[in-house]
């Protein structure tokens, strides 16, 4: 008899690739953040620029979606490279967005503000982890057939960061959405779908 596969430890993570650009978590200076509300903390470029005394550029949490007055997740990283060091945020996330958002993120906000490496955000390649955090929006208002043009899109425009300088990525696309309060109920109907809607 066959012993059933054991289940992968829900937290822990795993480094798809590492070059020699990675300094480790400890070693950041820079968050540059894309994505929708998961990621968004109310900041844009017309805010303040971020400072060892405001990471954020705005009070902290910021102005988080999941749970009011609380960090998300660029909050809870942070607090734990704060122990060691100090870390710059510099997060154009909207809530609602989807790829295309991201795009106008990176054409709008980064290209306008960042891309030049201004003297207020000396970022470089090797102290800078660029974040995108983006998928859920487009899986709602996308039909199944345009996901992969999507993902395309999405990366492409982490080819347009990397021709900027950028060198450590981290992308993430959709949350564990059983694990959710309103997913744990539905999650069959919404894993059935796709399948039921193709053809």
């Amino acid at each position: 008899m066959t012993e059933p596969a054991e289940e992968p430890d829900s937290q822990s993570s795993t480094a798809l690739q590492t070059g020699t650009y990675w300094p480790g978590l400890s070693a950041l200076r820079n968050l540059i953040v894309f994505g929708d509300s998961y990621c968004a903390v109310g900041y844009n470029a017309s805010s303040p620029h971020p400072t060892l005394d405001e990471p954020l550029g705005v009070p902290f949490p910021g102005t988080t979606w999941a749970e009011e007055g609380q960090p998300n997740w660029v909050g809870h990283i942070v607090n734990s490279i704060k122990t060691t060091a100090s870390v710059l945020v510099y997060d154009f996330a909207k809530g609602g967005d989807t790829i295309d958002g991201v795009e106008r993120q990176i054409e709008q906000q980064y290209f306008s503000e960042l891309e030049k490496k201004p003297s207020w955000a000396p970022w470089n390649a090797s102290d800078t982890l660029f974040c995108i955090w983006i998928g859920i929006n487009d899986c709602a208002y996308t039909r199944p057939d345009g996901v992969p043009t999507k993902l395309t899109n999405l990366f492409n425009l982490v080819g347009v960061l990397y021709n900027s300088g950028a060198r450590n990525f981290l992308i993430v696309d959709l949350p564990p959405m059983a694990r959710s309060p309103s997913g744990m109920d539905t999650v069959h109907l919404l894993l059935g779908y796709p399948l039921n809607s193709i053809g």
